[in-house]
């Protein structure tokens, strides 16, 4: 089938987002894989399924990365017997400085928060090939309606601006309130030998590239949400769904954020308050 003309459709504005998610769950045929092969997809279609799959590439490479980078020095902490060196007096672990290898609590984090971001690009991926194969589905049958896919991609990259921002804020405190810790460890074992350079070099990485994404994933998501609107000639969701969105995403994301600070200093909190009672101290006591 030739759609090579069918680049600028307009689906109008104001697109009843309930109407065509009903639409898309209706059973379609089970076409075969050649027959979904030879379905050509129009250009910005298929410009936009390519620039999602180059994020989901990217995120599952920079994810994947960390990971195995995180998960060695955690095995490395762990497994290996530290050797010292007779002529240097260093102490190594598989031949890194031992007091190169940061401390397992900050790797652990990261190997989690790595695979959980790892694995929901995976899942996320295979939902887009199952949203192109049922678009495909659509086009054979002539049903020529905004893909359900874009809609859904226009919608994430709404709340995508909200979570990135509070992500990338939330790492900056984060990040910024443990270099602040560290230095003052730094500063009270200045002559124990801890001087934590490992945790503050990987600390000030971690800001710098999380400032480097945050800036091109708000320019990305800016041009992507105006290409997406150029080529339906119109809005792709009315600006009321759009702020419904975007305060949804916001609630969620302060929920989450409370939720975790707590936690947190709940963690930090009640170890203080034991080791104190343990001591027959006051909590709220200097003696």
């Amino acid at each position: 089938m030739d759609f090579e003309n069918q680049n600028h459709i307009n689906f109008g504005q104001n697109q009843n987002f309930d109407q065509l998610k009903q639409e898309h769950n209706q059973i379609k045929p089970n076409f075969t894989k050649t027959q979904l092969d030879s379905v050509e997809l129009p250009d910005w279609v298929a410009k936009d399924i390519r620039q999602e799959k180059y994020r989901i590439f990217f995120l599952s490479l920079v994810s994947g990365v960390l990971f195995l980078i995180s998960l060695f020095f955690v095995l490395a902490y762990f497994i290996p017997t530290a050797t010292t060196s007779k002529t240097t007096g260093e102490t190594t672990k598989w031949s890194i400085p031992t007091n190169w290898i940061p401390h397992p609590a900050f790797t652990i984090i990261i190997c989690v928060l790595t695979a959980l971001v790892f694995t929901l690009a995976i899942v996320h991926y295979i939902h887009l090939i199952n949203s192109v194969k049922s678009y495909k589905g659509d086009l054979l049958m002539n049903n020529n309606t905004m893909p359900y896919f874009i809609i859904q991609d226009y919608r994430s990259l709404v709340a995508r601006v909200v979570y990135t921002n509070w992500i990338c804020c939330s790492i900056y405190l984060v990040t910024g309130i443990t270099i602040g810790v560290f230095w003052i460890l730094k500063a009270a074992h200045v002559n124990h030998g801890n001087s934590f350079n490992t945790e503050l070099i990987i600390l000030y990485v971690i800001l710098g590239v999380t400032f480097a994404i945050h800036m091109i994933s708000l320019i990305a998501i800016k041009l992507r949400k105006g290409n997406l609107c150029a080529h339906a000639n119109g809005s792709i969701v009315s600006l009321e769904d759009e702020k419904l969105i975007s305060k949804s995403a916001n609630k969620k994301c302060l929920v989450i954020f409370l939720v975790v600070a707590a936690i947190l200093l709940f963690a930090i909190f009640i170890p203080y308050v034991i080791i104190r009672k343990s001591q027959g101290k006051k909590i709220f006591s200097n003696k």
